[in-house]
């Protein structure tokens, strides 16, 4: 009875609606001049700006029929096809018998402007009607569901997320996504101040009162805090001040008081998703039902295995686990449909652009502005869209979807759209919002060709006094510049960076993945393919941007040479892209990660899932080796040297730095020792081409560990750092030859006749 009481005076989310339930936080900002200003500015926000969690999902029994299956451990990261409980035994399992409660999405469409339609009573409404929520938090995987070959690499549990985050970090997000949904379309009413400073422990929004630093309000004394708790300051910004130097209440009073707004109703509307348009209701429906699933195949155990009767979907073979997330809820919504409730009860016409927005377009918006990706990657299939009729509503819904879960990546819903609010310029968001026309572009001209003129744009935006790059590593500066939000300042990084780092990040960020496509500012004769997508690669500038950029520069070419190592380079691939996930590498600071696996005595590999998909991992010595005895393609990447300060550059262009900051022809020097798997130094021994030493590919150059096991793993351990220090001495006589062979044709060049007798002259 006493637990029938309790849950009779809690809302759906477990969470006591009593303002006790959350604690008032006081936070002092350090600046005495703002001592009274910075104890306010935080009465009332809760503590805790996370969301509370849904309901657990009741135990079920299995789907019938539900057969689950261990993957095949062959050399891609393949599963079995074909099999009773496809395409996921654990999403069957999990969905069997729930339905959406559809008159109640339908009331919160029509009810998601209306003045009394408060957020917590909207979030509860969200808990109830959509099942997909309690997919974030619904308990350990079923027992022989994860891949063999997955746990052998150190494969993250059911907590941890595609992202490299956690699935609670995705939940937060997606009811952050879902709450930014609820501020925009109540513009008109309290929308703005929800956006922009969250609510207080009520759930009212935060209402900002003006007034600069050091300004007391109305009715109140140093002495006192004010009494309620549905107010907070709106610091005003000193002019002059740029967004870094800002705090956190002066960032949220300047994006209230300085946004463009039209620019937000204007998305709305393009998406048929204004309230008060007739017949808007089922859109609005649809964006709240894709804005709560959305993000669920960043739960690893539900990815689906492509069916053989589907094959290829996407470039993705029979038997393949998609990984990348958006690829894998496409996939679910075109062929099992009715695994997700939320999206087989919308109506026709709202399925068809939900699937649309997810799959049909295959684009990822921030892909684009943050220059993340080649042009083919990201643009040939949404050019393909455009000249297929889609209609400008169909192009609307996807952005707004595209904006509202970018709002909510912070995963603090109860504290706005901190994303936007707090962690971006608000410069840099106008450019999101003005990069949309850019994209009409393709009508005209080709992928490459507008992706080129979005760079330069950008340039202009970010370093408007200086000359946009020229010569071949033009669009390489570019991409780096926009990826890390800098300006040109990371341009003389990325120059002081050694030769070799910056031949391989010229060559890689130049690949168009667009056959017969170049970019003007790239090398002239740059050809084949496939292009390598380096996923999060502007999340790793950004967080290293006030620390060690050189080094996150360096990681990163490093992870463009491993990944040409798995995709080697031929004309038949130059229409092709892969994807490099490296969310491994961007949760910390470069420092950090390396010292992280420094100290775990592990090494950070690139393995190959599939032919379009690889990720890194930080794998121990026994799960290298249990992987290479499996027969599964990875490259360690060598990460030795990335700690090393910019070299002093005072040798002519014709010398190439040393990778330890000695200055030799060509960029060779002697390598360091190879220890249980891990190069101490071999980046030094590379060719000019910047080609990984340590590639693993067992299927030939590996025994077979299984057959005739004996000893224990520390001997098979020691077998593997043996056979790669062998493969090092190898591609290091490989790598002097070439060299060799670089500097008699220089020989030759300069001179025809210093070769004819077989000893140059001394001038030579």
């Amino acid at each position: 009875q006493q637990q029938q009481q309790q849950q009779q005076q809690q809302p759906l989310g477990g969470l006591p609606r009593e303002r006790s339930s959350y604690k008032k936080a006081f936070v002092d900002t350090g600046d005495p001049a703002q001592a009274e200003v910075g104890t306010e500015l935080k009465e009332g926000r809760p503590e805790v700006l996370t969301a509370p969690h849904p309901p657990e999902l009741p135990p079920t029994p299995a789907h019938p029929g539900v057969v689950v299956a261990a993957a095949e451990a062959t050399g891609d990261d393949r599963a079995i096809a074909g099999q009773p409980g496809a395409p996921n035994p654990r999403l069957i399992s999990l969905m069997a018998g729930r339905t959406a409660d559809w008159d109640r999405i339908r009331r919160m469409a029509e009810r998601i402007q209306t003045p009394r339609y408060g957020l917590r009573e909207y979030f509860d409404d969200c808990l109830a009607a959509f099942p997909e929520l309690s997919l974030f938090t619904a308990g350990p995987a079923l027992a022989a569901s994860g891949s063999s070959a997955g746990a052998a690499a150190g494969g993250n549990g059911p907590s941890k997320s595609s992202s490299g985050d956690t699935n609670e970090a995705e939940y937060q997000r997606t009811i952050g996504a879902l709450f930014a949904v609820y501020w925009l379309l109540r513009l008109p009413v309290d929308g703005r101040v929800g956006w922009c400073y969250g609510v207080d422990v009520d759930w009212a929004p935060l209402k900002p009162r003006r007034h600069r630093p050091g300004q007391r309000h109305e009715g109140s004394s140093s002495n006192e805090r004010t009494s309620t708790n549905t107010s907070a300051s709106s610091v005003l910004p000193e002019p002059g001040l740029t967004f870094g130097q800002m705090t956190e209440e002066q960032k949220r009073a300047s994006f209230l008081e300085t946004m463009n707004w039209s620019m937000f109703e204007n998305l709305v509307q393009q998406a048929g998703c204004d309230p008060l348009e007739v017949g808007s209701t089922q859109r609005v429906m649809a964006i709240l039902c894709l804005t709560a699933f959305h993000d669920i195949m960043k739960v690893e155990d539900l990815l689906p295995t492509v069916q053989a009767e589907h094959a290829p979907y996407l470039g993705h073979r029979a038997g393949d686990v998609i990984r990348d997330h958006d690829v894998a809820l496409s996939y679910v919504l075109e062929h099992y449909p009715e695994l997700l409730p939320s999206y087989a009860g919308l109506p026709a016409s709202e399925r068809r652009i939900v699937l649309f927005s997810q799959g049909k377009m295959n684009f990822n918006h921030g892909w684009f502005v943050q220059a993340e990706a080649p042009p083919g990657a990201m643009l040939t299939a949404f050019k393909s869209v455009l000249q297929a009729g889609a209609t400008p509503a169909d192009i609307g819904f996807y952005f707004l979807h595209w904006f509202t879960d970018l709002a909510g990546a912070e995963a603090t819903p109860l504290g706005g759209s901190e994303k936007f609010v707090l962690r971006f310029p608000h410069a840099v968001l106008a450019s999101f919002l003005w990069s949309i026309p850019y994209l009409g572009k393709l009508t005209q001209m080709s992928e490459t060709g507008v992706v080129e003129s979005y760079l330069c744009a950008r340039w202009q935006v970010l370093a408007p006094e200086t000359a946009t790059p020229e010569g071949e590593d033009a669009v390489a500066s570019m991409r780096l510049a926009v990826m890390a939000q800098r300006d040109d300042r990371i341009v003389n990084i990325f120059q002081s960076l050694p030769h070799r780092d910056r031949s391989t990040l010229t060559t890689e960020l130049a690949r168009t993945g667009c056959k017969g496509q170049r970019f003007s500012g790239g090398p002239p004769k740059l050809s084949g393919g496939p292009a390598l997508l380096v996923y999060y690669s502007p999340a790793l500038l950004q967080k290293n941007a006030d620390g060690n950029l050189y080094g996150a520069l360096r990681v990163l070419a490093e992870v463009f040479r491993a990944g040409r190592a798995l995709w080697p380079c031929s004309k038949e691939e130059e229409g092709g892209s892969a994807t490099v996930q490296i969310a491994a590498l961007k949760g910390e600071t470069v420092d950090k990660v390396i010292e992280r696996a420094t100290e775990e005595d592990k090494t950070y590999v690139l393995r190959r899932h599939n032919d379009l998909e690889g990720i890194v991992e930080l794998l121990s010595k026994s799960q290298e080796v249990e992987l290479a005895s499996q027969g599964v393609r990875f490259a360690a990447l060598d990460l030795a040297n990335i700690l090393r300060g910019p070299p002093s550059i005072a040798a002519s262009e014709v010398l190439s730095d040393g990778e330890d900051g000695t200055t030799s022809c060509g960029g060779t020097s002697s390598g360091g020792a190879i220890r249980s798997g891990r190069s101490r130094g071999s980046s030094q021994a590379q060719s000019e081409e910047g080609r990984p030493l340590l590639l693993l590919d067992p299927t030939s150059s590996f025994p077979d560990l299984n057959a005739n096991r004996r000893g224990t793993l520390g001997a098979e351990s020691e077998l593997a750092g043996l056979r790669q220090e062998n493969w090092l001495l190898r591609d290091r006589v490989e790598a002097m030859g070439a060299e060799l062979v670089r500097v008699r044709m220089k020989l030759l060049e300069l001179d025809p006749d210093s070769l004819s007798n077989g000893t140059p002259p001394l001038a030579a």
